[in-house]
């Protein structure tokens, strides 16, 4: 037992169900509800939708895995620790249950969770891996659908309101998670050089994590979760000097695990009166700055700032229940009583 407890899907459980909490968070500050039980299934059928994915990966990946000493001390599989067949039946498993307690949230839900599956199987599966997985190209738009439906999962569980989704902030968390990953896969044996030889891959990628994070800080009302996590992301910095590569891994991993925790508690501390006066104070200054930062800026930048944001505000579709119009949605629903 202790052997299983070293495996894939049980070690990312808890970055998984911190990523759902994220979009929970952020529902449970705008509209002030909290549905105990809703709650519960939701992250319940997510995780277990979730937890069959990682079954499939060691299922296609068994080959390279078993070749690697760094995989073979997480994965289970691939240590001859789970036979294929055990692995399969799991897989059917967490698939099913994931599923059924996903149809008592909703068809939406239901939908969202198939769409994880989706573009997970275009990353894994033999046939789309080499344009999905291991071009930039096509990895970065799959891997940032897969990565918004994770962070909105908790949001999607109890509203299918899109106006009010703090959109900006879950691009910035899904490109930093992307740019981490492409880190974790080409660079961790040696993160600097990695950064070096990729510079424009580099540059392009912090590029939009900073847009992201400016545009998130002057329209939206998280001031205190937005500036935190710049300190705790510099912690990242501690794993150049570390030459174990296993160890790189799991510092890479807990430091993950570490930064969404913490934007987690954050969003939660603004629940509490006094941070929440904190954040408003905060809040004020950084309006005023980024108001006088607008007004500098020339013309045409200006336009098209405005632009954007307009479109995005001014779309036809602000809940997922407007898409209803343009397709026919016939999946059987059971609700919970509220």
């Amino acid at each position: 037992m202790k052997k299983l407890k070293n495996d894939s899907y049980l070690i990312q459980l808890p970055k998984n169900a911190f990523q759902y909490l994220i979009g929970f968070s952020f529902y449970l500050i705008i509209f002030g509800e909290l549905n105990i039980l809703r709650l519960i299934i939701g992250l319940t059928a997510f995780l277990l939708t979730y937890s069959s994915i990682y079954h499939y990966n060691d299922l296609m990946d068994y080959e390279e895995d078993r070749k690697s000493s760094i995989k073979r001390t997480y994965k289970a599989l691939a240590r001859g620790d789970l036979t294929k067949e055990k692995v399969i039946s799991r897989m059917i498993a967490l698939f099913l249950s994931g599923i059924a307690l996903g149809a008592l949230i909703g068809g939406w839900y239901v939908l969202l969770l198939l769409g994880l599956l989706a573009t997970n199987y275009l990353h894994s599966s033999p046939r789309t891996k080499k344009l999905f997985k291991y071009n930039l190209k096509y990895l970065f738009p799959n891997m940032f659908i897969m990565q918004f439906l994770k962070f909105t999962s908790g949001w999607f569980t109890f509203t299918t309101n899109l106006t009010l989704l703090p959109s900006w902030i879950i691009a910035c968390l899904c490109t930093s998670y992307i740019f981490g990953y492409v880190i974790y896969k080409r660079g961790i044996a040696n993160i600097s050089k990695f950064l070096k030889k990729k510079l424009k891959l580099s540059i392009a990628l912090s590029t939009i994590v900073l847009i992201t994070f400016f545009i998130s800080l002057i329209i939206y009302p998280f001031k205190i979760p937005l500036l935190a996590i710049i300190p705790i992301s510099f912690i990242f910095l501690v794993l150049r000097k570390e030459k174990s590569q296993v160890k790189r891994f799991f510092g890479f991993l807990k430091i993950i695990h570490l930064v969404i925790f913490m934007l987690l508690v954050f969003i939660l501390l603004l629940n509490v009166p006094v941070v929440g006066e904190i954040n408003e104070e905060t809040g004020r200054v950084i309006d005023t700055l980024s108001t006088l930062s607008l007004k500098n800026l020339d013309n045409e930048s200006l336009k098209v700032f405005i632009q954007i944001n307009n479109t995005l505000y001014d779309y036809p579709i602000k809940d997922l229940k407007d898409l209803e119009a343009l397709i026919n949605l016939s999946i059987g629903t059971i609700r919970i009583k509220e």
